[in-house]
Parts: structure tokens; sequence; C-alpha cells
């Protein structure tokens, strides 16, 4: 399991057993680290990270070795995800309602705008990324399907209490 953890003063990734034992930390930085989701085949994480500037996107080794930038350029990146067979990775760029979600080759080469949104994720065949739209006072949630460069909003009449 990875997952973030403020116990030592700031936040960390860390990855334990599914049984809580074994807890290390994998980043050891002053830096705030958050987000962390494992690459497919485990080998790696991806996070986000303040250590150079504004949050943006990092990938390490499973070991916490190897951290390196995925983008060459510093900006306000977050919400991570991998695509199902590792070779893309979607996220979001900027904040609130200037969030985009875009998608790019892990070593940030070939970024791709998808839609105005945040928290996405990919559906289990890589075709499609679900997400949350912005809107003022309700959570829609909405699919994009990649090849048909399509939306379909779910939820959209849902207020949030």
């Amino acid at each position: 399991i990875v997952f973030a953890s403020t116990r030592d003063g700031n936040s960390e990734i860390y990855i334990m057993n599914p049984d809580g034992s074994n807890q290390i930390n994998l980043t050891r930085d002053k830096a705030e680290d958050s987000e962390p989701v494992w690459s497919p085949d485990g080998e790696q994480v991806l996070f986000v990270s303040d250590r150079d500037g504004p949050p943006d996107l990092y990938v390490m080794d499973s070991d916490g070795s190897r951290v390196r930038r995925v983008f060459g350029s510093r900006d306000y990146r977050s919400n991570p995800s991998w695509s199902p067979d590792g070779g893309k990775i979607t996220y979001v760029e900027g904040e609130g309602s200037d969030a985009t979600i875009y998608t790019a080759t892990i070593r940030g080469k070939f970024v791709e705008r998808v839609i105005a949104g945040f928290m996405p994720s990919w559906s289990p065949n890589g075709r499609e990324i679900v997400f949350s739209a912005i809107s003022i006072n309700r959570s829609p949630l909405g699919v994009f399907n990649l090849r048909s460069r399509t939306k379909k909003m779910l939820l959209s009449n849902r207020i949030l209490h």
C-alpha cells in the first residue's frame, strides 16, 4: 500500500504491507509530498511535491530511489493517475475554475489537453477518463471518451451538502 502521512511533521510518501506492517518512508524530504499512486506494474510511484517550487508531478522507483520530475517546466499539477497499461498519465494543471485535465506520457512528452475538471481517473480499458466537472454548488461527474473526444455527464443534478 502506498500512502501519504504527516506523522513526521510534513507530508511524506510511505509504503506498507496490507496488514499495516513494515511501514517505510520513501521520500524523507522537507517538501510536501502527497497524492501517491502506484504504476500498474508496481515498479514506480507517481506523486505530487512542491520540492522545486509549485506542486508538480514526480515519479520514483518503488523503493524511493531515483526521484525525478515528470515535466521539464514547472507548473501547478496535481491529481495524478496512471493509465491501465502504464504508458500514460492523466493529471490536473491549474487550480479552481482554471483546473484542466491533461494526459501525457510518463516522461512528460506528448501532452494533450482533455477537458476542464479535476480528479481524473482512467477506465479499466484506458479508453475513457472519469472526472469531476467544475460547477458551483454541484459535483457533476463526467466521462470523457478519448477516441471520440466526447463527454457524457453523470450525476449532474446532485447538490453538494
